[in-house]
């Protein structure tokens, strides 16, 4: 991600992870989760019908999963160098 529009005032950070690729059946539990999540986060919150958790269900042979835990985050910021240009 980036932030900034002249080049002296960019900067920005990349998210360093280890990542695991998986699929089905834990596909469809972490599927079923962010489904869950979703449903939660509306007003009102409601509970997914069986016939969405049906076809997530069903769409989960076809997907993978890409969980992944963060090791380290990377940032940079080009308005460091403007400190050290003589004569600005």
């Amino acid at each position: 991600m980036k932030d900034g529009f002249d080049y002296a005032d960019l900067g920005g950070a990349i998210l360093e992870a280890d990542m695991e690729i998986v699929r089905d059946p834990k596909v469809t539990e972490m599927s079923f989760k962010l489904v869950d999540g979703y449903a939660r986060a509306v007003e009102p919150p409601c509970a997914p019908s069986d016939a969405m958790r049906a076809h997530v269900a069903a769409q989960a042979s076809k997907r993978v999963g890409l969980p992944f835990a963060l090791t380290g985050p990377v940032t940079w910021g080009h308005c460091k160098l403007r400190e050290t240009v003589p004569g600005d």
